[in-house]
C-alpha cells in the first residue's frame, strides 16, 4: 500500500502544477470571430453526424478492450465517458482549424478584388474576374456561391448579405457592408481606401493570432512533456512489486491510482487545449 500512496501524493503535486500552469482566469487577447458562428457551428456538426457514432462506437471499444486487458474496471466507466466526449472535442478542434485557415487564404483574392473595382466599376464583374484566379477550391466557392445567387435572384446586395453569412467572421462583415456602400455610391478612392483598411484589420489579426499559436504551442509542449513524464512514475515503480504481484494491475489501490491518472491526464489535456488555445467563438 506505501508504493500506492506515494503515488498519489505524486499526483496530486502533479495536478495542482497542471492547473496553476494552466491559469484558467487568463482571458483572451482579442476578438476576431462573430458570435454568429454558433449557427455555422451546429451547420459543421450536421455534416459530420454520420461519422461520429462511428468514431464514438471506436472508443467505446477501445476502452473496453483496455479495460479486459489490464483487468481494470474502474477504467471502464472513464473510457465510456471520455468515449462520449472526445470525438466531439476533436471534431470541433477541426472545425476551429479549417476556420482559421479559410480566413488566411482569403486574404489575398480579397486584395485582388478590390484592385479589379476601379477598372471594372461592376462588383459581380470583379469577383467573377477573381474566383478564375483563385486556385484554392474552398475559397473558389465562396465566389461561386455569390456568382450562383446573383444569378438566381439579380440582387447584389442579398448575394452580398449571404457571402457574408457563408464566412461568419466579423472583419469580414464589415469589408461586405463597405463593399454594399461603393456598389450604391460609387466606386471613390475613399471607399476603395475604405475597403483596403477592412483588409488590412484582418491581416493584423491574423498577424496576432500567429503570434498566440507560436507562444501556445510552446506552452502546450511544456505540458504535454510533463504529461508524459508523470506517467514514468507508475512504470518506473511498477518494478517494487510485491512478490508477484505488480501494484499497479493486481491491487485495488493500484486500480484505483490509475483511474485518477487516466481522468486526471484527460482533465490537464482538455484544460491545456481550452486555456492555450485560441476561442474563435468568442473571437
Amino acid at each position: 500500500m506505501i508504493i500506492p500512496l506515494i503515488n498519489t501524493m505524486l499526483v496530486g503535486t502533479w495536478f495542482v502544477f497542471a492547473v496553476l500552469y494552466l491559469n484558467p482566469t487568463a482571458k483572451k487577447p482579442f476578438t476576431l470571430f462573430s458570435n454568429r458562428d454558433s449557427l455555422k457551428r451546429s451547420s459543421y456538426r450536421f455534416k459530420i453526424k454520420k461519422r461520429l457514432p462511428l468514431i464514438t462506437s471506436a472508443s467505446w471499444v477501445s476502452a473496453i478492450l483496455i479495460s479486459i486487458m489490464t483487468e481494470n474496471i474502474f477504467l471502464l466507466a472513464a473510457g465510456l465517458a471520455a468515449g462520449a466526449y472526445l470525438p466531439g472535442f476533436f471534431i470541433e478542434k477541426k472545425r476551429r482549424g479549417q476556420r482559421i485557415r479559410i480566413i488566411t487564404k482569403l486574404v489575398s483574392p480579397l486584395r485582388l478584388l478590390i484592385s479589379r473595382l476601379p477598372d471594372q466599376n461592376n462588383i459581380t464583374k470583379a469577383i467573377e474576374l477573381t474566383r478564375n484566379e483563385i486556385i484554392d477550391d474552398e475559397i473558389r466557392n465562396i465566389f461561386s456561391n455569390y456568382l450562383k445567387d446573383v444569378n438566381i435572384c439579380g440582387n447584389v446586395h442579398d448575394a452580398l448579405l449571404n457571402m457574408k453569412d457563408s464566412v461568419s467572421l466579423s472583419k469580414f462583415d464589415v469589408f461586405i457592408e463597405y463593399l454594399l456602400q461603393t456598389h450604391y455610391e460609387g466606386f471613390t478612392k475613399e471607399s476603395l481606401n475604405a475597403l483596403s483598411k477592412s483588409v488590412e484589420a484582418i491581416e493584423f489579426d491574423l498577424r496576432a493570432i500567429e503570434i498566440v499559436n507560436e507562444k501556445s504551442r510552446t506552452k502546450k509542449r511544456n505540458l504535454y512533456t510533463a504529461l508524459a513524464v508523470s506517467w514514468m512514475f507508475p512504470v518506473i515503480l511498477s518494478f517494487a512489486n510485491t512478490g508477484q504481484r505488480n501494484v499497479y494491475l493486481h491491487t485495488t489501490a493500484g486500480k484505483i491510482l490509475i483511474l485518477f491518472y487516466v481522468v486526471g491526464s484527460l482533465f490537464v489535456y482538455l484544460k491545456g487545449e481550452e486555456y492555450l488555445t485560441l476561442n474563435l467563438d468568442e473571437l
